[in-house]
């Protein structure tokens, strides 16, 4: 019994091994798939990735909204789940852009099969 903790133990330790964030990329509107985004530049080895203050061009969008997706890549080579978020472009300058400020007020969760909202 103890031989099975001890391996356990161990395994908990392997997994929860941290990996580092080495590459991360953006798309507009379309989702071109996982390494074909536009490649955010000076990303190094981390355990996060700040994006408040990343420069994403807007010129040549046109009025009204869109979407921004975000994703990066592990040390080990797995993508993240991309993340999503809305802006618009306001009219009389294509350069003007909003994010949607937007905040969860409820969530929830489920296993194997969805109940349903709430």
């Amino acid at each position: 019994m103890r031989r099975i903790a001890v391996l356990l133990l161990c395994l908990a330790s392997f997994w929860g091994y941290s990996q580092k964030l080495v590459r991360a990329e953006y798309f507009i509107d379309t989702d071109p798939g996982p390494s074909k985004g536009v490649p955010i530049i000076g990303i190094t080895k981390a355990d996060s990735l700040d994006v408040k203050n990343l420069p994403v061009p807007t010129t040549g969008l046109a009025e009204g909204s869109h979407i921004l997706g975000l994703r990066a890549q592990d040390s080990l080579g797995m993508w993240s789940p991309t993340y999503i978020m809305s802006f618009s472009i306001l009219s009389g300058n294509g350069n003007l852009s909003t994010f949607n400020q937007s905040r969860l007020v409820r969530a929830e969760y489920f296993i194997d099969t969805d109940p349903g909202p709430s």
